[in-house]
């Protein structure tokens, strides 16, 4: 789920504020089976694993624009992510949690031809798709 909000505060300054949760959880089941002398199949459980695997992500942002004159503006911002991670592997539990900021910045200039230069840092994170 995602919630943004942006509203011009005047002219100049423009404010953005946003928040977002999502959740990512499966289970991998491994089941290893042996064929018994008695020709019925059993479970070899050293070999055998059930993995479970949870991450919730919950973020929180915002970001202020300024425009500083007709040519030039600047955009700054950051945004905090909390992650939590369960994982449990032959119903033993492991987990971690944390706290991570993510700021940017951004100038902009116009040129008067209409087009656009920008120069920009912001610390970013990828993660795999599930």
């Amino acid at each position: 789920s995602q919630l943004d909000f942006n509203t011009p505060l005047n002219e100049k300054y423009t404010l953005e504020l946003g928040a977002k949760h999502s959740r990512n959880a499966f289970v991998n089941i491994l089941e290893y089976d042996t064929l018994t002398p008695g020709n019925t199949w059993s479970r070899y459980a050293l070999l055998s694993n059930d993995l479970k695997f949870e991450e919730n992500i919950v973020a929180a942002y915002s970001t202020v624009k300024v425009k500083l004159n007709t040519l030039w503006a600047m955009q700054t911002g950051i945004r905090a992510e909390y992650t939590q991670v369960q994982v449990s592997s032959k119903n033993t539990p492991n987990g971690y949690a944390f706290l991570r900021p993510f700021p940017s910045v951004y100038f902009i200039r116009k040129s008067k031809q209409g087009n656009e230069f920008k120069v920009s840092y912001s610390r970013r994170i990828n993660r795999p798709d599930f």
